[in-house]
């Protein structure tokens, strides 16, 4: 209620589809399984719905935002990542079947999205379309989610798989945009330089190498280490619940809605049932779901403002994805460990 206080009454009737479900999801607490998903998944949103009170009642500034984001970005999150795959085994905790199907459905995912522009949107809102579909929040709340639900044992898996992800979607969406925007031709050294020196992909390529030539360091760098990273995800989510705006939650259209229903219905019900046909299998099965079901990375919205495309559309489907994935994300967790998918 304090969240929405600031919303009118058309606001609330246009979600009256969310509390709904909501209402069904609470409904079905008395079931064991929903109720051990919930659990996991909800401190994981809660941290994003405290962010955005906190931001609304004046104690998280945009200075400290800022700073914070920073902090995340260039230090923390690499970090994590390094350390997670620096203990790990590559050559026994990588399933490797995950990772190339993952590769291949985001090719997929854009090429579904891009049919959909082709034939649905505005030509001026297709690459802001096509870029929802597949640049979900990866390095946050789907690595916060993974290690919510499956422990501190899945941080190798979905480290790599953020790293990777991190990687693909910066050269894909670059692509994107220059494709779709006539005035947005970024010079190739710069987009290489950029992906080269991105914090998140040195830290994940520095711990492979370290694990893959056996490197060991003192317990106490491992230790400082471990503390630093630790402040990763709580900071990372209460950021992205501050960065949000009611306000943009109530311009939404009939384009962003569209895009939500891409990102968190047809992408991962698709794609995650093609997974499990190939072969993906419990926990891994589990991280696909989860990083095809993420919400709309907030870098999204950046990228359509350089590029001089509908930087408000982008908005607003970061806004909506973030708030809709807190019912779609539980509700295909449940199903999936219902049906004996996923442990």
């Amino acid at each position: 209620l304090l969240v929405f206080s600031g919303l009118n009454n058309n606001t609330f009737s246009g979600l009256s589809f969310f509390f709904r479900i909501l209402g069904w999801c609470l409904l079905m607490l008395h079931s064991a399984v929903f109720a051990q998903i919930f659990s996991v998944t909800m401190p994981v949103f809660s941290m994003v719905l405290i962010g955005l009170f906190l931001k609304r009642i004046g104690m998280m500034p945009e200075e400290f935002i800022s700073g914070a984001s920073n902090l995340v970005y260039k230090v923390t999150m690499p970090v994590l990542l390094f350390l997670a795959l620096a203990k790990s085994d590559l050559t026994s905790q990588i399933d490797m079947l995950l990772v190339n199907y993952y590769i291949v459905a985001n090719f997929m995912i854009i090429g579904l999205c891009w049919v959909a522009a082709k034939l649905w949107i505005r030509p001026d809102q297709r690459a802001v379309f096509i870029q929802a579909g597949f640049r979900g929040n990866h390095g946050i709340i789907a690595l916060a989610l993974a290690i919510s639900l499956y422990g501190d044992e899945s941080l190798q898996l979905a480290g790599a798989m953020a790293g990777l992800a991190a990687f693909m979607n910066n050269i894909l969406a670059v692509v994107i945009f220059s494709i779709f925007s006539e005035n947005y031709k970024p010079k190739l050294s710069k987009v290489v330089k950029d992906i080269v020196l991105s914090p998140m992909i040195i830290g994940v390529v520095a711990g492979a190498v370290v694990s893959l030539l056996g490197i060991r360091f003192p317990g106490w760098i491992v230790q400082s280490g471990t503390f630093l990273g630790s402040l990763t995800l709580p900071l990372a989510l209460l950021c992205v619940g501050a960065t949000l705006s009611i306000k943009t939650l109530r311009e939404s259209g009939v384009v962003a809605i569209h895009a939500t229903l891409m990102k968190l219905v047809w992408v991962p019900v698709i794609f995650t049932t093609l997974g499990w046909y190939v072969g993906v299998r419990d926990v891994s099965l589990g991280i696909l779901f989860i990083f095809f079901a993420t919400p709309t990375a907030a870098i999204s919205y950046i990228l359509a403002r350089v590029s001089g495309s509908d930087e408000k559309l982008a908005a607003n489907i970061v806004v909506m994805t973030t708030f809709a994935s807190m019912i779609t994300i539980i509700a295909g967790l449940y199903l999936l460990q219902s049906w004996g998918l996923t442990p």
